[in-house]
């Protein structure tokens, strides 16, 4: 295989996973919306309006990981601020 041909394969071959790579961003950055848009219309039924703090912590939640374990809480919790007690960290 020349040179030539090896570099050309190599940047198809980057350029598709650049591709992939985007997609999955924006699946998981759909998946991030889903959620966080889940947790306010349930939330909003079982605890009421959010007050400004919960909205912001929301809001700036943005790890799926870290929305899931939220989500999983909702049938447990008492309230918002019991809701978001124990968001887990980013570390």
């Amino acid at each position: 295989m020349s040179l030539a041909r090896a570099i050309s394969d190599y940047k198809a071959a980057y350029e598709e996973g650049q591709a992939a790579g985007l997609y999955q961003g924006r699946f998981e950055a759909d998946q991030v919306t889903q959620i966080r848009l889940a947790l306010f219309d349930v939330g909003m039924e079982q605890f009421g309006l959010p007050g400004a703090d919960v909205i912001r912590t929301l809001v700036n939640l943005d790890d799926l990981e870290r929305l899931r374990a939220v989500a999983r809480r909702l049938h447990t919790a008492t309230n918002w601020v019991d809701l978001l007690a124990e968001v887990p960290d980013a570390s």
